[in-house]
Order: C-alpha cells, then structure tokens, then sequence
C-alpha cells in the first residue's frame, strides 16, 4: 500500500493559498490549521489500518498507542483549537474536508488509472 500524501496535501495547501486572496488572515489560519490537522489525521487512520489488516502477527502495543493518539489527543487537539475563537470554525471545517476531499479524490483517481501504467 503505496501512499504519498503529497499528492492530496499539495493541492489542498495550494487552493489554502489561492483563497488567502479572498480571505482574511485569522480565517486563512483555520483553513490552513484544519488541513494540516486532516493531514495528521490520515496518516494516523493509514497507520493503524495498515496494523490491523496488513501487518501480521498484530502488534497489540502499536495499535494501542495509535489508538491512543488518534482518539482522546487528536480530538482533544481540535477541540481546544475550536475553543481558543481565533478563527472561525467554518473555516477550519473547510481545511478539514478539503484535505480529506483531495485524499479520496486522489484514491479515487487512483483506481481509475489503467493497470500497468507508472
């Protein structure tokens, strides 16, 4: 399971970008702090579902620290990041979703490819 997160991470940070012409800074900021946390977020669902299904005998250990990760620090993370008010929480539901978005899209594209082409 090959993955690179360049090609979903890129493009999100990219439109980040485009938008911050439309956008003031502190919405820019939740745009840019959602898709950096989105990002973060599907490595670690990568990770741990590559421990579950892929990675045989299962390493009771490492899913347990991913789990711990993933669940209590990660939404505690977005939860205070929501709390501070610096930016609004439309916005950073937009980077949120739109690295997710950028993500499936490229998986997406990804089985549409021929087999046998690079």
């Amino acid at each position: 399971m090959k993955t690179d997160p360049g090609k979903w991470l890129y493009p999100s940070l990219i439109l980040c970008a485009v938008l911050s012409f439309y956008f003031e800074y502190p919405s820019l900021l939740g745009m840019c702090v959602g898709i950096l946390l989105g990002a973060f977020n599907l490595l670690i669902i990568k990770e741990f579902v590559k421990a579950i299904l892929i990675e045989k005998p299962r390493n009771a250990l490492k899913l347990g620290m991913i789990a711990g990760i993933k669940f209590p620090l990660l939404y505690v993370l977005g939860y205070v990041l929501l709390s501070l008010n610096f930016f609004s929480p439309w916005t950073f539901l937009i980077g949120l979703t739109t690295s997710i978005g950028f993500a499936v899209m490229g998986g997406f594209f990804e089985q549409l490819k021929p087999k046998g082409v690079a």
